[in-house]
């Protein structure tokens, strides 16, 4: 099919207020998901989503570091189902998140101190000893190179009922 004969939609939105799961009430509420990240065919047309595996990347900013969060795939098709007059098919094939971590800088894991007393340690065991402990990093998460890819298409997920029109 070249073009849909039914108008669908898709946002990407971003929550950062931690693992919240507020999704709002009714069709129109977003809850915490405010920040709306990409709409895609916000006028709802025949036209306006891709009919084959489309690449879309958002770029993640305006977000304070550190920062926890959830991002939400919306759709979002009013006058939709079975009745309406809008909503086709979509799928989300692949979702990818790009974080550039800064490489934390290691610390020292202990001191040596002379001791006098003989040593019966095991090789084994003063090897495992000198190992670097490690220690608890802080992921920062830098918004200006962070960002969200996913490929969609509308063929994987069926309205209810539009096949039978």
């Amino acid at each position: 099919m070249d073009v849909p004969e039914f108008p669908d939609r898709l946002q990407v939105r971003m929550s950062i207020n931690g693992a919240s799961t507020d999704v709002g009430t009714g069709p129109a509420g977003v809850g915490d998901f405010t920040r709306l990240m990409l709409d895609i065919n916000p006028n709802l047309t025949t036209t306006g989503y891709p009919n084959v595996w489309t690449l879309f990347s958002v770029d993640v900013t305006g977000v304070p570091s550190p920062v926890t969060g959830r991002f939400a795939f919306r759709y979002y098709v009013e006058n939709g189902g079975p009745n309406g007059t809008n909503s086709d098919y979509i799928g989300i094939d692949t979702v990818t998140y790009y974080c550039v971590v800064p490489t934390p800088t290691p610390t020292p894991s202990g001191t040596a101190t002379p001791s006098s007393a003989p040593d019966h340690t095991s090789t084994a065991q003063k090897e495992a000893d000198s190992r670097p402990v490690p220690t608890p990093t802080t992921l920062t998460v830098d918004p200006t190179r962070s960002s969200l890819n996913s490929q969609a298409k509308p063929t994987s997920v069926p309205s209810p009922g539009k096949r039978d029109r």
